[in-house]
């Protein structure tokens, strides 16, 4: 009685690691589906976000703030000031800006130093990111 007890046992375990074994692969579809989820709302959010930013810097730079032209100055210095700035001032903006090759970073660039806007400047990122997105 006590060896078939063992063995009742010990094919149940066996019976129960095979079960779990074969539905991991479905908890790995559902982690994958939920983690794309999780990735797409981030976008979203990143993106209103720097929506927001870009009407904040509109705005700053129709009363002509002194923060903001300084800012300008010193971001058209070269790529590493502005991205300094855009990371301290335009956290959402800087996360779309950090996805965006160096090419497409180089034309951000481009933009600020032809505009001297930074508002033009995150116009062009949201611009560019989409086009990575889609």
């Amino acid at each position: 009685m006590f060896i078939s007890s063992k063995i009742s046992i010990l094919t149940f375990s066996i019976l129960m690691a095979v079960t779990l074994v074969s539905h991991a692969a479905d908890y790995t579809i559902d982690d994958d589906y939920l983690q794309n989820l999780a990735e797409e709302a981030d976008k979203l959010e990143y993106m209103d976000k720097a929506k927001q930013e870009v009407r904040q810097s509109e705005q700053q730079e129709a009363s002509f703030s002194p923060s903001v032209v300084a800012n300008v100055q010193r971001a058209e210095n070269s790529l590493r000031d502005f991205e300094r700035i855009l990371l301290a001032e335009y956290p959402f903006s800087y996360q779309l800006y950090k996805k965006l090759d160096m090419s497409q970073k180089k034309q951000v660039f481009g933009v600020l130093q032809k505009s001297k806007k930074l508002s033009q400047t995150q116009h062009k990122i949201i611009e560019l990111y989409n086009q990575t997105i889609n």
